[in-house]
């Protein structure tokens, strides 16, 4: 792979070859110079010293792998091979038969020498148009490390090729163009996670294009100007094709800058966790962090043994009650006793993203999952979201009311239960998923008999009318079967004092239910059985303890119970000053600090999600959120001003959604 003789002239015929190494002159091995201290910046062998020629004869017999040579004799050798392949090939055919072993030899020094910037570059571009030259077609893989500032030529003309054919751009090629774009700027997690990063743009792109976008060809024509290393070329190479040049084009890179954008924020999450655990194997809470569409296929065999257990407890059922011990030993990188909260918060997170939720879940005012306990996974429809909405939570204080006070007597009738499911579903604006939750959890509690523990400051905010409605309709939950027993009375007078009533009107709401009549919510007076009449002189016996089981008006019960919306919405002011875990912002709730309240938070997240929708898609969003859209996007601009000093949402079909600004305001 060496020129050897005399009388060789360069390519561009001006001056000797400069890789021809002439036997006839003169070599001092006694002295050989191996650290080039002699070379110029571009050698030839007939003029350098000779000193410096028994160096590079010496590096050439011992092989041309020596990581200590100096450069410039790797140089030296590769002018030659330059000239071989981009000047005798072009016209012998048996110059160009030695074109692939040309190519491996490149790679090879690339391995050894890719530390000097200088010769990466040149052999980088060198192995470049060598792949055009070599193949016809597309049957080479497009670059997928950037070497120099311009768009590699084997990526202009594959594509190019691609686009003459009319065929769909496939998605290796797609990925290729936005890596190599020298606008491009990688951002942290495309660098850190190069795979996880690749396999999502993959994924991503398949979604929005299928099998690829079609381009035209566009008018500009390829033309390709190489400089290679060698001075014998005389300057740059140019080679003129028939294809349309991408480099003229700026609508498909958009697109698929927009994608690769997502890719890294995304990734975002994964990509700290492995800077701060660069060499640990990836765990259940690392999984966790990746998006949803790597989370089920990520090569984490801690996480795939998760995965094939839920799937074999589940099955083709809906849901499933399980020992939270089953589920923890699935879990070990969590450690073994109770979950803190943000492992709970990863394990739900990972859960959704395959298709499922937990409950109890502590995102949505769970408890984290205790050894000993009962857990409830069940199957999430598509695109679930982790964020409720008030009325939901509102839903899971008042179903722990009841279920507290319906299990008072030793069980849970199933028209008691029935009447917390229909009515929770019938009485309250819960989406589709919400209800399924709504559904597991109300599943968790009467298998957990939970306690009135941790609700008192919860209900602190209430005044005397909101209690009233509480009380209302958890006594009409307890009577839900027609009838309230001495048990369930106990402890309905528990609750009472909770919400700063007094556990003595227990009785006379129940009596007033019974009766058909108005309870504490239209006044807390007493009920009039029979006129007044002058006093006796009796005195009134004292309150009879509860000894039989009270018969209540179905009637009044229902009516109660039907009231359970009012209810949900006085709960609301609740839940917006709770404190908010420390989660990742996909699954965070706005913090509404006076500003923009929890049902416009829960809209802003959802829009987050995306920059652009339609006015059907907006409208229908805001209807879930309980909310009008003019009215909506009035609220969210005047917080994003006060903010940003700019809007967060304009136009009117399609709607934009300004995502950065949003998100900030999410967090």
């Amino acid at each position: 792979m060496v020129y050897l003789g005399k009388g060789l002239a360069s390519v561009a015929g001006y001056s000797v070859e400069p890789a021809l190494i002439d036997p006839s002159l003169p070599t001092n091995r006694s002295n050989s110079d191996r650290t080039g201290g002699g070379m110029t910046y571009w050698p030839s062998y007939s003029s350098i010293l000779p000193e410096c020629r028994a160096a590079y004869l010496d590096w050439l017999a011992a092989g041309r792998r020596d990581p200590t040579a100096y450069i410039g004799y790797v140089f030296l050798y590769f002018y030659g091979l330059e000239r071989r392949a981009l000047g005798d090939a072009l016209r012998s055919e048996k110059a160009g038969r030695d074109v692939p072993a040309i190519i491996r030899e490149v790679e090879q020094l690339l391995q050894v020498y890719a530390g000097n910037g200088s010769f990466q570059n040149y052999a980088t571009q060198f192995l470049d148009v060598l792949k055009v030259m070599s193949v016809e077609s597309t049957e080479f893989e497009p670059p997928m490390e950037r070497a120099g500032y311009e768009l590699p030529v084997s990526l202009r003309v594959g594509i190019g090729r691609i686009i003459a054919a009319g065929k769909p751009l496939p998605a290796n090629w797609a990925l290729s163009w936005f890596l190599m774009h020298p606008e491009t700027s990688l951002r942290t997690p495309a660098k850190r996670c190069p795979e996880e990063f690749n396999e999502l743009f993959h994924t991503r792109y398949r979604r929005e294009f299928g099998d690829g976008l079609v381009l035209k060809p566009n008018r500009s024509k390829l033309k390709i100007a190489f400089r290679p290393a060698s001075a014998s070329f005389g300057g740059q190479v140019e080679l003129n094709m028939d294809l349309p040049d991408i480099a003229a084009l700026t609508a498909p890179l958009s697109k698929l800058r927009q994608i690769g954008e997502s890719c890294a924020a995304d990734l975002d999450a994964f990509s700290r966790w492995v800077g701060r655990n660069p060499a640990a194997p990836k765990t259940i809470a690392a999984v966790a962090l990746l998006p949803s569409e790597l989370a089920t296929s990520h090569q984490s065999q801690e996480a795939e043994g998760l995965w094939d257990w839920i799937k074999s407890v589940v099955g083709q059922g809906d849901r499933v009650m399980c020992n939270a011990d089953d589920l923890l030993c699935h879990c070990a990188s969590f450690g073994s006793g109770k979950l803190s909260k943000s492992e709970a918060v990863l394990l739900a997170q990972l859960l959704e993203k395959g298709g499922y939720g937990i409950e109890p879940d502590v995102r949505f005012g769970g408890a984290p999952v205790t050894p000993g306990g009962m857990v409830v996974i069940f199957t999430l429809p598509r695109d679930a979201t982790a964020i409720a909405s008030p009325q939901y939570a509102a839903a899971t204080v008042l179903l722990h009311l009841a279920v507290a006070v319906s299990a008072a007597d030793g069980s849970i009738s199933e028209s008691e239960k029935q009447q917390l499911e229909g009515h929770m579903a019938r009485t309250l604006a819960l989406s589709t998923t919400e209800r399924l939750r709504l559904s597991a959890h109300l599943v968790w509690l009467m298998a957990s008999q939970p306690s009135l523990t941790g609700l008192k400051k919860r209900l602190e905010p209430l005044d005397l009318r909101q209690r009233s409605a509480m009380a209302d309709f958890i006594i009409g939950v307890a009577g839900a079967d027609g009838q309230i027993s001495p048990d369930e009375i106990r402890t309905v007078s528990k609750v009472y004092p909770m919400l700063g009533l007094a556990a003595d009107d227990v009785y006379s709401h129940i009596h007033a239910m019974a009766a058909g009549a108005a309870t504490v919510v239209e006044g807390n007076e007493p009920i009039t059985v029979i006129p007044a009449q002058p006093s006796t002189g009796y005195a009134i016996p004292p309150r009879p303890g509860p000894t039989q089981t009270v018969q209540l008006d179905m009637t009044t019960v229902k009516t109660k119970l039907a009231e359970s919306a009012q209810v949900a919405a006085i709960l609301d002011d609740i839940f917006t000053d709770e404190d908010t875990l420390n989660v990742p912002q996909s699954v965070q709730p706005l913090a509404s600090a006076g500003k923009v309240p929890a049902a416009h938070g829960v809209l802003l997240s959802r829009l987050a999600e995306r920059s652009e929708w339609s006015r059907t898609e907006f409208e229908a969003i805001a209807k879930e959120c309980g909310l009008m859209p003019d009215g909506a996007i009035d609220m969210l601009n005047e917080a994003a001003f006060e903010h940003t000093g700019a809007p967060v949402i304009e136009g009117d079909d399609p709607i934009q959604v300004d995502a950065a600004t949003a998100k900030e305001l999410v967090t």
